[in-house]
């Protein structure tokens, strides 16, 4: 019985010194269509943007552009957490979608997805029409 104890004891202890992962924007796959003809769209670029730095921030140091399906699959943005306090996450996050000869596009993340600051981050969000016009 008291390995038992022991040996719930010592998990418990390890397990505060784990970094937990703390979400600051989810997994999201987006697919993008010209407005006219409703085909998938290649070679779309994207950026993110959020009010904490206030000028375009690229994913991963290098721009995304959708595939010949129009899809564009976007990495979710995760902070270690070693101490357990609470991070603030960004207050909106921007994509901005970019192609010659179309109109940019800017999507708020979070309003788009219908995320709140009680949304689970860890989950993947799928925004399956996303129409850009012609300029």
């Amino acid at each position: 019985m008291k390995k038992i104890l022991l040996f719930f004891i010592l998990v418990a202890f390890c397990s505060c010194f784990i970094p937990h992962k703390e979400y600051l924007s989810p997994s999201i796959e987006l697919k993008i269509y010209d407005s006219i003809t409703k085909k998938p769209m290649e070679g779309v670029q994207l950026l993110k943007k959020n009010t904490k730095d206030s000028v375009n921030k690229v994913q991963d140091k290098y721009f995304h552009f959708s595939d010949k399906k129009g899809n564009i699959n976007i990495r979710p943005e995760y902070y270690r957490n070693k101490t357990n306090r609470k991070i603030m996450r960004p207050l909106n996050n921007y994509i901005i979608l970019k192609k010659e000869g179309y109109i940019e596009k800017q999507i708020d993340m979070f309003q788009y997805f219908k995320i709140n600051e009680f949304s689970d981050l860890s989950k993947k969000y799928v925004a399956d029409s996303i129409f850009l016009q012609r300029k």
